[in-house]
């Protein structure tokens, strides 16, 4: 915990550490690798960094938006260290026709057919596809009620030789959100 005197180094240090996730350059597996060695620490600094992607139906990682590539970090990281777990959440966001929204669709549908994830990989094409904004409101919510009544007593088992891909297009745990909770107010 901080002092009255400011954070702590050990605190200091992990929060550079989470502030450069999806930074270009970033070692970013490392930094998540060594942040899962202080697991509730880590992981209520990577919670205060969730928020909203606006349009995600247009948003298109790897052209420029350094804010997406580090929120996707965060979300992936949150994964790794609490051994894949991941929110799923109902949307009343009605996907398009065209051939892009069918597979944004299918793939953040992809862990449970009920429920979309935050983010999701097409991991043959590297694309990635965000939750309409219902959904990431619910799921951040979510990221933060756990934590405040889980993050201090969980049992955190980071994933096991698991490369970036493997938590960030894919995950073990997905906890779904039911619908009357999913509501944004």
């Amino acid at each position: 915990m901080a002092s009255a005197r400011g954070p702590s180094v050990q605190e200091a240090s992990l929060d550079k550490m989470v502030q450069r996730l999806g930074l270009p350059g970033n070692r970013d597996l490392a930094d998540v690798r060594k942040l899962a060695e202080t697991p509730s620490a880590s992981v209520g600094l990577l919670v205060s960094q969730l928020h909203t992607v606006s349009n995600p139906q247009r948003t298109v990682v790897g052209y420029g938006s350094t804010d997406v590539n580090h929120l996707i970090w965060v979300i992936g990281a949150l994964r790794y260290i609490t051994g894949g777990m991941d929110f799923c959440a109902p949307t009343s966001h009605r996907f398009g026709k065209s051939g892009e929204e069918a597979y944004r669709s299918y793939w953040l549908h992809f862990a449970n057919k009920n429920c979309v994830t935050f983010f999701a990989v097409w991991p043959s094409r590297g694309r990635d596809y965000f939750a309409p904004l219902d959904a990431q409101k619910t799921i951040i919510r979510a990221w933060q009620q756990w934590y405040a009544r889980e993050g201090s007593r969980y049992d955190y088992k980071p994933l096991v030789k698991a490369q970036s891909w493997q938590w960030l297009e894919g995950v073990k745990k997905v906890v779904v959100i039911p619908p009357s909770r999913g509501r944004s107010r």
